[in-house]
């Protein structure tokens, strides 16, 4: 039997605010910017090219929704992964596509678009369906180079990474460079008009190999070939490793569940065998939800570890209001992914589960998520600790500027006290002289003239206490 399975390869890019663009430089800066807008034209253009987006996540959706809605997000559903299914003729080629002359090839029945809005990430699928000829065996597919780049610049003499458009009759050695196909060359063809809006994050892709042919082949054996064929050498001139004695238990890349499903799990991608779906559209909707929101979720905590990264300590010590609510902004996605995450690990079959939480190790998530994490909350102290040092600097700076005014306020009070007080005495001696109250109060008029000389020291005696009392409450 011939061997048939489906190789899926994915593309991540993020949305860009440039009108000059090249999506496949792979040098570029993040900016914190809200690229709604281009995300918007960008799902026009899209929209002529496929279906109407689905929620690929559906299953969940209900359950993560009623518990979002609380978090304030004003487009829930933008927060989910949507796909956009590609038209088979967008993608239908005139000719055959061959991969290496052993394979014949054709990625128009499972190429999407996967887009998440709130992210503002996106990613090209193209799922290859490849049927080999009778005498090709999973050995042939890990020593395939196929697969270890899609970019014409790492690709110049197009010989190893591309697929070839045979015409019937043409042999390979007739085929021409400009009749071998890199997926570069198809996404500048066939999605033109999306290009002004992205730009690709990495210069390889990510793999998910699905077969459904068991072969009889040694459980060391097949380790090494599926490790193999998710591996990216730099310099796929290098050989690869041995087929035996290599691997020791510590080195073992395979698990193996109770239903014989073999699960190979690495940090570029994954090759699964299973024998119980009856085709291949079969194991792709088995299997390819779980590996793409487990790669969402990576991507997305590798943007918001580049995103705090772009932070200078300048933004810091001001304390800039727009730098503090993009910071709670993205302490909120944390909380938004790391709940979603929890619904994502529930499942049926235990070779979802499986392949899912081997996906999670495989990616660093959960370390990527603490370092997120542990990263935004020390900036968070960080601004505390600035906020408050200019509280009390600001309140240091005041309680100077209030003891000079205190000073100068004193020292004109005690002019104006040295002033009535002589004053005072200045008119005391001829106010004591004087016979005038002895003509209305007669012998009492000593009395008056007391009274009316202390009087004044004991209304401000009484005013003082009073001012201490109150100040006391």
């Amino acid at each position: 039997m011939s061997l048939k399975h489906l190789s899926i390869i994915v593309l991540p890019f993020d949305f860009i605010n440039s009108k000059e663009n090249n999506p496949f430089d792979l040098d570029r800066k993040f900016q914190l910017k809200d690229n709604t807008s281009q995300i918007n034209e960008f799902k026009e253009e899209l929209l002529k090219l496929s279906g109407v987006g689905k929620i690929i996540d559906k299953k969940y959706h209900p359950h993560i929704t009623n518990n979002l809605i609380s978090s304030g997000l004003n487009n829930i559903d933008s927060s989910f992964l949507n796909f956009y299914k590609i038209n088979a003729d967008v993608l239908r080629e005139k000719e055959t596509l061959k991969i290496a002359n052993k394979w014949s090839a054709d990625y128009t029945k499972y190429s999407y678009v996967i887009l998440n809005e709130y992210a503002q990430l996106g990613y090209f699928v193209f799922g290859i369906e490849m049927e080999a000829d009778p005498e090709v065996s999973i050995k042939d597919l890990s020593e395939l180079v196929f697969f270890r780049f899609y970019r014409n610049e790492e690709n110049t003499s197009k010989n190893k990474y591309a697929m070839l458009r045979q015409v019937t009759g043409q042999s390979v050695s007739e085929t021409k460079v400009e009749d071998k196909l890199t997926f570069e060359d198809v996404i500048n063809s066939r999605f033109n008009t999306l290009l002004p809006f992205i730009k690709f994050r990495y210069d390889r892709p990510m793999l998910l190999h699905l077969l459904k042919n068991r072969e009889s082949i040694n459980i060391s054996d097949l380790n090494c070939y599926l490790y193999n064929s998710i591996r990216m050498p730099k310099n796929p001139l290098s050989p690869l490793p041995e087929t035996k004695g290599t691997y020791t238990n510590d080195m073992d890349y395979i698990r193996h569940t109770g239903s014989g499903v073999s699960i190979c799990v690495l940090n570029e991608g994954a090759a699964i065998i299973d024998e119980v779906p009856d085709d291949l559209k079969g194991l792709f909707n088995k299997y390819f939800p779980a590996f793409i929101l487990a790669l969402n979720q990576r991507e997305i905590m590798l943007q918001i570890n580049q995103y705090s990264s772009q932070l200078k300590s300048i933004d810091f010590k001001n304390s800039d209001p727009e730098i503090l609510e993009f910071l709670r902004d993205l302490k909120s996605r944390i909380d938004i992914y790391q709940f979603k995450q929890v619904f994502y690990s529930v499942s049926f079959f235990d070779e979802i589960v499986l392949f899912y939480n081997k996906l999670q190790n495989a990616f660093n998530i959960d370390i990527l998520l603490k370092d997120n994490k542990e990263c935004l909350s020390s900036i968070f102290t960080l601004l505390e600790e600035n906020r408050l040092h200019e509280e009390e600097k600001q309140r240091k700076d005041t309680s100077i500027a209030q003891e000079k005014r205190d000073f100068w306020i004193n020292t004109s009070l005690m002019g104006i006290g040295c002033l009535g007080l002589f004053s005072f005495f200045k008119d005391l001696i001829p106010f004591s002289l004087d016979d005038q109250p002895h003509a209305y109060f007669g012998q009492f008029s000593i009395y008056y003239k007391l009274f009316s000389s202390i009087s004044p020291f004991l209304v401000f005696w009484v005013l003082l206490r009073i001012m201490r009392k109150n100040k006391n409450k």
